[in-house]
């Protein structure tokens, strides 16, 4: 490998479906690609659809060496120091949030509440979901009233089968109007933001802070809230696991989350960016 053949580079990866298996366990093989990435010049951070505070139980494991997109991307922080700076942020109108949420409790009655800050999730209602959904991210245990949950409010995550979730994004796109931005973060979870937070919307705020162009951006991801990053990117992949829609517009399919898919990806941008000898 040229030394710094990734010199000027910027790596956005997703981590749920994408860095972690199947088990949300990081591979060997994953981490060592990325040292090796930014030991030859790469930037490397994550974008997830988590809280600070979930990603911490990842960030030793991590090698990041930019800030990172949390909330799919409502807050960009500094993960690597102490006080984890927030450095940009799209917040929710809480008022109108509040009362979408009891219009959505009162139509689905099966359906899955949490309303995530910027450190904790707060449950407002608790379903079989929500509980699946605690055992990766840093969710509180008992169902809160909207007045006792802390502002401000970074996103509404509503939590339950595919089916439901599907004509819940119907009804919210019949009731909805630009100001909001819907994405579903896996088949059970769709996330409900402000219009300005998205992971591409936050790629794009990174690359301006730093001096990184578009051509100089790569990301991976699995599911439909990686799809925005996609545009904001010279180089773009889907594990193999991702949905058929981020298939489809990635540049690259790689190997699934449990084959070290973003080892892979990391191997064919040094091909593509090696200079011909």
């Amino acid at each position: 490998m040229t030394e710094y053949v990734f010199a000027g580079m910027l790596l956005v990866c997703d981590i749920d479906g994408t860095l972690l298996d199947s088990q949300n366990q990081l591979s060997t093989g994953n981490i060592q690609a990325i040292r090796r990435f930014i030991e030859h010049g790469g930037k490397f951070t994550v974008a997830s659809g988590r809280t600070l505070a979930a990603m911490n139980a990842i960030r030793s494991a991590i090698p990041i060496n930019m800030p990172v997109i949390s909330v799919n991307g409502a807050i960009i922080s500094r993960l690597y120091e102490k006080d984890q700076t927030a450095i940009w942020e799209s917040r929710l109108d809480d008022r109108t949030a509040s009362g979408l949420i009891l219009d959505l409790a009162r139509e689905f009655p099966s359906l899955g509440i949490e309303i995530f800050t910027d450190r904790a999730v707060y449950p407002y209602r608790i379903n079989e979901t929500v509980r699946w959904h605690a055992t990766k991210e840093v969710i509180l245990d008992d169902e809160y009233a909207l007045e006792d949950i802390p502002r401000p409010w970074c996103k509404i995550c509503l939590a339950d089968v595919n089916e439901v979730l599907q004509r819940v994004n119907q009804y919210l796109l019949s009731i909805l109007d630009e100001s909001w931005h819907l994405a579903f973060s896996e088949e059970t979870f769709l996330d409900i933001l402000d219009r300005k937070a998205s992971k591409g919307e936050a790629v794009r705020v990174l690359q301006k802070m730093f001096g990184i162009s578009k051509s100089q951006t790569a990301v991976i991801g699995d599911n439909y809230n990686d799809i925005p990053m996609v545009g904001e990117s010279g180089y773009s992949f889907a594990v193999g696991n991702a949905c058929d829609e981020l298939k489809r517009l990635a540049q690259h399919v790689v190997a699934s989350n449990n084959e070290n898919g973003v080892a892979e990806a990391i191997q064919v941008l040094e091909q593509q960016l090696a200079p011909i000898e």
